[in-house]
């Protein structure tokens, strides 16, 4: 059973979350006031602190800032009264988990205790403590522990609770196709297609029919049966669209029709094809500086950039280097029958001083 810490002064409000969290099966915490939160937090470590903006003594704000200090796993969801938007904007970048308005909608509480859990599920497959880890790889093969990974598992957690596009960004070796599919393989669509496809690698004539595919005759040297395309292999489950930069502005066009209206049609074909496919692309570039340079449309890019996740470099993450040494070391032990314990410290020392171009790869 979790224990949930709520921290308000509205003793109704206590009282309501009280009975609601323990008819759902949690073990409900309460303060009245933010120093009293954070004694319980000492004492208790809650898996959910649910934190009211304004409080007696000690602000929202400032004992958000204050638990992050004592365990910045917790998760903490911020709670008010009062539409301010510069309040919830600093909220999110001091790093809480989401916003509640008040008056509370309980329907909405329960949407975020199924993603602080599902969060919570995704940070035990993915990013396991190296100590605890047994010769058997993390899940998905993404390994670390800095704040910038622990930001990433978070917004897998999020995506993988809903179907929403999502656009990954990061350099070549950063791991994109590992998050996308970490994402898919912690949804509900885990059970159909994952279909990756690597715009950059095809060239742009036969990349339409690969995505897209066509009908007998479309084109010469087409199947006489024709061929379903990677949207309708994907149908059900999910489609990868790598370096999706590098689409012609021909295929752009496609692609957001396919975006908006949920439905395709093979080349050389007439039929309006249905499909129930998720979209995950990724890019290692900025694509607003394509759409500045013309090379990418506008109404796309806009489309892509309502959730993006950000992979950083290796060199940007140092303090991981440890635990990826670790990692492939046992990998390469078991694989090659080895017993590598480790590197020296001079070496550890030449790594993290390393420039790393290709990030992990």
């Amino acid at each position: 059973m979790q224990n949930i810490l709520i921290v308000d002064d509205d003793e109704k409000i206590c009282w309501a979350f009280e009975q609601f969290l323990t008819d759902e099966g949690y073990n409900p915490i309460i303060a009245n006031n933010a120093e009293e939160g954070l004694r319980q937090i000492e004492s208790k470590r809650p898996d959910l602190v649910m934190l009211d903006i304004r409080l007696p003594g000690i602000s929202g704000l400032d004992a958000l800032q204050e638990i992050k200090k004592i365990d910045p796993q917790i998760q903490i969801v911020i709670m008010t009264a009062y539409d301010n938007v510069e309040t919830t904007i600093t909220a999110m970048r001091l790093r809480a988990f989401d916003f509640l308005p008040k008056p509370i909608d309980l329907d909405q509480v329960k949407a975020i205790l199924n993603r602080v859990n599902r969060l919570k599920t995704v940070r035990k497959e993915l990013a396991p403590d190296i100590e605890e880890q047994t010769d058997q790889a993390p899940k998905f093969q993404l390994v670390g522990k800095s704040p910038q990974m622990l930001e990433v598992y978070k917004m897998i957690g999020i995506m993988a609770s809903n179907n929403e596009l999502v656009l990954i960004e990061g350099g070549n070796g950063t791991g994109k196709e590992l998050v996308a599919r970490a994402i898919h393989h912690n949804s509900l669509r885990q059970d159909d297609r994952f279909v990756a496809v690597n715009c950059g690698a095809i060239p742009d004539p036969l990349l339409e029919s690969e995505l897209f595919g066509y009908v007998p005759g479309a084109f010469t040297g087409a199947s006489t049966q024709g061929k379903p395309g990677k949207f309708e292999l994907a149908d059900g489950g999910t489609i990868f669209l790598d370096e999706v930069s590098n689409m012609s502005a021909s295929l752009q066009v496609k692609l957001q029709r396919t975006l908006q209206e949920g439905e395709i049609e093979r080349l050389g074909g007439t039929e309006t094809i249905k499909i129930n496919t998720r979209i995950i692309a990724a890019t290692n570039q900025n694509l607003s500086k394509t759409v500045l340079q013309g090379d990418f449309r506008e109404d796309l890019y806009y489309r892509f950039n309502r959730v993006l996740i950000k992979l950083p470099l290796l060199r940007d993450r140092v303090d991981d280097i440890p635990l990826l040494i670790e990692h492939f070391l046992k990998q390469i032990n078991r694989e090659a029958n080895q017993n590598i314990r480790g590197v020296s410290s001079e070496t550890m020392l030449l790594l993290k001083n390393y420039g790393w171009p290709g990030n992990v790869r």
